[in-house]
């Protein structure tokens, strides 16, 4: 179907122009003179154009591309191009055999229109003309897309090749953002025939085409979709006009993202990089997944760091503009099931290093973004260090960092406090990380029951069926766990919440709530005095309340809780029988049990039992230790305490993690007011490195002072 006719009134234009074809075939000789008739006496040209003649506006549309119409022509070109492509509405209707010759002659209208919107932009009475006429100039576009039959043949009829029809209708539709006015811009990509134009040409370009009008496509459907320019959802628009559906789009989308970053070129990778960003952050759910899962993050990742350059962002604000989008919406990136895997990605191909990078472009950075960027330091890298995977990253990317360039990027802003505050919970987490991987909880090979706690090799165990997590020793404590101890509802929750994420983080956040939990005992005891009203707990019995750990702030919030409050008559005697054995087995093997609530960085908690063993407060119960004689024997405590639900700092007896730490020379650790993780002073074995020092501290303190290892298990899971 031809294009409706414009509702545009007529009145405000100049008389109707008679449009006329007059002799539509030129030799070479008639066409080389009229081209040279354009660019000497363009003005004769134009008075014929104005007139009604067809061929002679369509030379002046190819000489405005080809730079032959002089500047101070451009206005009225444009204007009669503007009409023609209004008028020609009602002649393609009536044109009968002769709509393939009118369609070749409205194709270059429309390139001559785009080349001189981007030609003088900035004009606020072409701006304005622009925008009355353009609902017509997007029906053309829209029914040149419609009636696409295939890149040898892209209207049916036309001799025009397809680089040709391709490149006539993007330019047209870039006249948009041309445009200097950003409310005018928004009205009119707010068109929809303008947006369906764009994602149909979108999907369209290939290799065969010119290189330039492909890439400025890219650039501008990441503009349109990341600046929200219409009230539409713009994710789902490009999957619905495209026609590629969203496994289409995101194979496309990453196709283009990997070839742009193998060749190299910083404008190619960021202008790809906008649409891949834009669908990743989009409420698109179905291709944002499938995005994700084609490793969007790590390219992503990559483009950040590229530009963020403070020698080259200055002179590209689309550097700049894709930089504070990253660091805006970088949370919600990576915020979908898998959260930790997302950040892993992304601390692996730079993240670090363009968080550091943009230490100089504070300054032309908005207040918005830079608070973005201090939440990412200050925040979210921080709380996801409770994941054993993301320490592990961390600790790879700083290995190559030179303190030198830390000071020098950083030292000098208001990102150093937040940098030295993350870098000291590192050094927490790593020395955590050294007492975990010599403790039995970090051995992969063995796991324990849900039911009744019997530890075993792995594959010895029965696992869940449903969330692949729990393990079971028979079907009797399987059935029992089912039944009474809660697993019926938490099997959903777990698998909702992603919950076969790497076992080795699942461990490792246990372990460190343990430390966590006995090094707060004596506050968390004084709240549930407050709170409840509680006796003393006589040594040897569990406590009937349990702790929460709130990961999700820094530094971490701690709590109590009733169980009853927590959880259902079912679980409740089932814990409650639990507790039974864990007093009796207090009294046999000196272990004490208590009830523990952790909530993760990930939007998911843990609900479960931790019975620990002999971590260094052997013969103490947990709730009546003497903290004097603690600190004399583990020195001041040095690490990160946590705070209350009203943010009051509570007081931490130390534990073997200040310990190791508080037995590391400072001059490993410190350089000037950083910590410093490759000492370049030698040792006889070789170069002295942190991470080692708190190694061989942890091992000896292990075979010293601890004795037994270290066992922890969990009854319940995430809860989304």
């Amino acid at each position: 179907m031809p294009p409706r006719h414009s509702t545009a009134s007529s009145s405000s234009r100049a008389p109707k122009v008679k449009w006329r074809l007059q002799n539509f075939i030129l030799s070479k000789r008639e066409y080389e003179k009229l081209n040279t008739e354009v660019r000497e006496r363009t003005t004769n040209v134009i008075r014929r154009a104005s007139g009604g003649s067809i061929i002679d506006l369509t030379c002046l549309a190819i000489g405005v591309e080809l730079g032959s119409v002089p500047a101070t022509h451009r206005r009225k070109v444009f204007s009669l191009l503007l009409t023609f492509l209004a008028d020609a509405e009602s002649l393609f209707e009536k044109s009968g055999p002769l709509r393939p010759v009118y369609a070749t002659f409205v194709l270059k209208a429309l390139l001559g229109a785009g080349n001189c919107a981007s030609l003088i932009a900035g004009d606020q009475s072409m701006d304005q003309e622009l925008e009355d006429n353009w609902k017509a100039i997007t029906r053309w576009v829209r029914l040149f897309c419609d009636n696409f039959k295939s890149k040898t043949e892209p209207f049916p009829e036309t001799d025009v090749p397809y680089h040709d029809w391709y490149c006539s209708l993007a330019q047209a539709l870039f006249a948009a953002n041309a445009v200097m006015d950003h409310d005018r811009r928004r009205r009119l990509w707010s068109v929809s025939d303008a947006r369906y134009g764009l994602y149909r040409l979108w999907g369209f370009g290939g290799a065969d085409l010119h290189h330039q009008a492909v890439k400025m496509c890219s650039s501008v459907v990441g503009i349109v979709i990341l600046h929200q320019m219409s009230d539409v959802e713009p994710a789902n628009e490009l999957v619905k006009f495209s026609g590629l559906g969203e496994e289409g789009v995101a194979h496309l989308c990453m196709a283009r993202m990997i070839k742009s970053s193998s060749l190299g070129n910083v404008d190619d990778m960021r202008d790809d990089a906008y649409v891949l960003f834009a669908l990743s952050t989009s409420r698109c759910d179905p291709l944002r997944s499938a995005l994700l899962k084609k490793k969007a993050v790590p390219y992503l990742t990559r483009t950040f760091v590229q530009v963020a350059n403070a020698k080259t962002i200055h002179e590209n604000t689309k550097n700049l503009d894709f930089v504070e989008k990253f660091l805006m919406v970088f949370e919600h990136l990576v915020q979908p099931d898998g959260t930790v895997t997302y950040i892993v990605q992304s601390l692996r191909h730079g993240l670090l290093q363009g968080i550091l990078q943009c230490g100089p472009l504070l300054d032309v950075l908005q207040p918005d973004i830079v608070a973005a960027l201090k939440r990412i330091i200050g925040h979210i890298l921080i709380t996801y260090l409770s994941h054993h995977s993301i320490l592990l990253a961390v600790l790879e990317t700083l290995n190559d960092f030179d303190p030198k360039d830390i000071e020098r990027l950083i030292g000098h802003t208001i990102l150093k406090p937040l940098w030295m505050n993350f870098e000291q919970y590192i050094l927490e987490r790593s020395a955590s990380k050294a007492l975990f991987e010599r403790c039995a909880q970090s051995d992969l090979s063995t796991s324990s029951c849900g039911t009744c706690g019997k530890r075993d090799v792995r594959d010895s165990l029965q696992k869940c069926a449903g969330c692949l997590v729990i393990h079971y020793c028979s079907k009797e404590c399987q059935a029992k766990h089912w039944k009474e101890g809660g697993h019926r509802s938490n099997c959903k929750n777990f698998q909702e919440s992603g919950g076969g994420w790497d076992r080795r983080d699942r461990r490792f956040s246990e372990f460190i709530t343990v430390y966590d939990v006995q090094r707060h005992a004596e506050d968390l005891h004084r709240i549930a005095v407050q709170k409840y009203g509680l006796q003393q707990v006589p040594i040897g019995k569990t406590p009937p309340y349990g702790c929460s750990i709130d990961y999700q702030t820094v530094p971490p919030t701690l709590d109590v809780f009733r169980l009853e409050d927590e959880v259902g008559s079912q679980e409740l005697s089932y814990f409650k029988a639990k507790n039974d054995r864990w007093d009796e087995a207090a009294e046999t093997q000196g272990t004490e049990g208590f009830l523990v609530k952790t909530i993760l960085p990930r939007g998911a908690l843990t609900l479960g039992q931790i019975l620990h063993g002999n971590t260094g407060l052997r013969g103490t119960h947990l709730w009546q230790r003497d903290r004097k004689a603690l600190e004399s024997t583990h020195g001041p405590p040095s690490r990160w305490c946590g705070v209350d639900k009203n943010g009051v700092s509570l007081r931490p007896v130390s534990d073997e993690i200040d310990s190791v730490i508080n037995k590391i020379p400072l001059e490993k650790v410190r350089a000037f007011d950083y910590f410093r993780w490759g000492s370049h002073g030698q040792r006889e074995e070789g170069r002295a490195n942190v991470l080692d020092e708190i190694a061989r501290i942890a091992d000896s303190a292990k075979k010293k002072d601890l004795g037994k290892k270290i066992v922890v298990t969990f009854e319940f899971e995430p809860k989304s």
